[in-house]
């Protein structure tokens, strides 16, 4: 609990010091994770909708690039739009794979996703299909010129993603371990994207 009002103290101390702009973009963040669970319309929260929980979470997640953007005075060019993307969609995957490990937690507490509403089964065949369509779509932004060529190193952490989420659907290893271990890919997309500019 102190971790979290320090950081919200942090987020708070930051937003002052901005312009108004870019405080807006520093409040979006917690703001998301508040509008998630606070009652909005009659009594209903974001958090009632049908399958908004699967989109939701990395969407919320997505906002720290246009965090990343405001603050670092940058300008939004195609290559930060694709990387707001592929974010996204490796974000998905990782929220995703925490949906299916809580499906029946989910199930108790009311709240429809994608895990429940496709399956396990279904759910590993869309996974699939997701995750080779991330990948041919980064390297047809680096084909055509929105990313540069030094981008294909975000393709290493996500091997190594997908390497630790097929540890997850076969059963390998402790699952609460595995999916800590997938977020590594997370961890890796900053110091590959440096080691390749440096390259």
């Amino acid at each position: 609990m102190d971790v979290i009002r320090g950081a919200l103290h942090l987020n708070v101390l930051l937003a002052l010091s901005s312009d108004g702009a870019t405080a807006a973009w520093i409040f979006s963040f917690p703001l998301a994770g508040v509008l998630y669970v606070v009652p909005i319309f009659a009594g209903r929260r974001l958090k009632d909708v049908p399958c908004l929980k699967t989109f939701y979470a990395p969407a919320c997640w997505g906002l720290l690039v246009g965090i990343a953007v405001a603050v670092g005075d940058l300008v939004l060019d195609p290559a930060i739009v694709c990387f707001a993307g592929f974010l996204f969609a490796r974000m998905f995957v990782s929220c995703y794979l925490g949906d299916i490990r809580d499906a029946q937690l989910d199930a108790k507490a009311g709240v429809l996703t994608g895990a429940l509403l496709l399956g396990r089964r279904g759910s590993i065949r869309m996974l699939e299909v997701w995750q080779a369509l991330t990948v041919a779509g980064w390297l047809l932004a680096v084909l055509v010129g929105w990313v540069p060529v030094f981008g294909l190193a975000l393709l290493v952490p996500t091997a190594v993603g997908y390497f630790f989420y097929r540890c997850f659907i076969d059963g390998r290893g402790e699952s609460e371990l595995v999916l800590e271990l997938y977020d590594l890919e997370l961890l890796l997309l900053a110091p590959s994207l440096w080691i390749a500019i440096a390259i």
